[in-house]
């Protein structure tokens, strides 16, 4: 762990944006969430207590957090989105 910490700092210095070991780790997270939950549905908890490396599924529950947000804004489209994407008559209507 501790070389894949320094490999990554490392490349963090090249880098023109923030990078590190953490991020990473949370980035692996909230993707796994969120391929969970296109491919069934639903996130499995144990899974990724199991694979994170954690020992209570409370700790690995915080990466929920950022995929259910990130699921919230992937299906829900305000009516002023559809209004400017075309996919509303309003307009149309003259109101």
């Amino acid at each position: 762990m501790v070389s894949i910490k320094l490999m990554v700092t490392k490349l963090a210095r090249l880098l023109p944006f923030d990078l590190s070991s953490h991020k990473l780790r949370q980035n692996f997270a909230t993707n796994y969430c969120l391929d969970q939950y296109e491919k069934y549905g639903h996130i499995g908890i144990q899974k990724l207590v199991y694979l994170m490396g954690h020992e209570d599924a409370r700790t690995a529950s915080r990466y929920f957090h950022f995929a259910y947000e990130m699921i919230a804004v992937k299906e829900n489209i305000s009516h002023v989105d559809s209004v400017f994407s075309g996919k509303s008559n309003f307009f149309e209507r003259g109101i």
